[in-house]
């Protein structure tokens, strides 16, 4: 685009912009928004509803794939973006101490997971009390063990941007306009919750719509003593009243992406919500060795379409449900932007 016919162009002004990070997300928005735009920065094109003012985009998987691909969104000149809720919609894993497969949950605060130094847990030097710390290997940067015992503080908090806190406005009416979607059940979900129900109340019930914490890291996780950690770690960043809800890779990296365009004047960091819906457990099933869930995982992960493979719906049914789930979930809150129902974000 030239000088002068920027000066001419009247950029299309969005409502919701919808971030998903690989196809199983990505694909059911098809049929909600038909339009499509070019994009070089992502494999897909974009996809929009001009009716609805949405746009959505599949930014890859990973963090720093994620982060990058919505800066290049957020300086895109074609959309008006200023005014947008960002709504980080995907799958995840989820804790069954908090909830069941296919659950959507609302995040109120995304906090990073990768962000540490690793000790690793063969060496027989540490102190044996470590190991009543939850300790798996990785610390916090400013601990020299691996739980501080006074908590984070606010100024660690600022300075790695490893904890956002949602805007709790924005979070709670998300919840209410959508507490009360009838999520479809099935044999398969029912199948997968089964071994987890005597242990784990809360994941042996048919899936539904709650709110807790996501947990963001580059590595993807399994296991009972990694879901301890990770508790313990959400607890640590977020303050006593937080709760892993939702274990994912992207979510911390595309906030501080939109925190980062907030402060060039393109986007607005308090119209921020993230959903995910819970495609597996984070641990394994109580009485199974972890080796058996590693190697399911990979098969999952294989019919995800990852490592260069095409997804392949049939094989990962479950996937293919928390998928439909956040989709139908989501869809309310960029039906309700549209008609001008979200509250106003608190002030700076």
């Amino acid at each position: 685009m030239d000088k002068r016919e920027a000066s001419s162009y009247s950029p299309i002004r969005i409502n919701t912009v919808i971030v998903t990070y690989f196809e199983p997300e990505f694909d059911p928005w098809r049929s909600h928004l038909g339009a499509s735009f070019p994009f070089a920065a992502a494999a897909h094109p974009l996809l929009f509803n001009a009716t609805l003012g949405a746009l959505a985009v599949c930014t890859g998987m990973g963090p720093r794939r994620a982060s990058a691909v919505v800066t290049a969104l957020g300086l895109d000149r074609r959309f008006e973006l200023r005014g947008a809720l960002w709504l980080s919609s995907g799958v995840a894993g989820i804790d069954p101490e908090v909830g069941s497969l296919g659950d959507a949950l609302w995040a109120r605060r995304v906090i990073d997971g990768s962000v540490g130094y690793f000790v690793d847990r063969a060496e027989d030097s540490f102190p044996s009390a470590w190991a009543r710390l939850n300790f798996t290997g990785l610390i916090p940067l400013t601990c020299s063990h691996p739980f501080c015992a006074t908590g984070a503080s606010d100024a660690e908090i600022g300075a790695e941007g490893l904890v956002f806190e949602l805007d709790n406005s924005l979070t709670t009416w998300a919840v209410m306009l959508t507490a009360q979607t009838q999520l479809p059940d099935s044999a398969t979900l029912a199948s997968g919750r089964m071994p987890f129900g005597q242990l784990y109340p809360e994941a042996a019930r048919p899936p539904k719509v709650h709110a807790a914490d996501t947990l963001s890291s580059q590595p993807v996780w399994v296991g009972a003593a990694a879901a301890r950690w990770a508790r313990a770690w959400v607890r640590y960043w977020g303050g006593p009243e937080a709760r892993l809800g939702t274990t994912a890779m992207e979510d911390s990296a595309v906030v501080l992406a939109i925190s980062l365009l907030d402060r060039l004047g393109v986007a607005d960091s308090r119209r921020v919500l993230s959903l995910r819906a819970a495609a597996n457990f984070c641990l394994q099933p109580p009485g199974e060795p972890i080796s058996k869930l590693a190697i399911a995982f990979a098969a999952t992960s294989q019919a995800k379409g990852l490592g260069g493979r095409l997804w392949q719906p049939g094989r990962d049914p479950v996937t293919g449900a928390a998928a439909a789930n956040a989709v139908a979930v989501a869809l309310q809150v960029v039906h309700a932007v549209a008609r001008g129902e979200t509250p106003q974000p608190l002030p700076r």
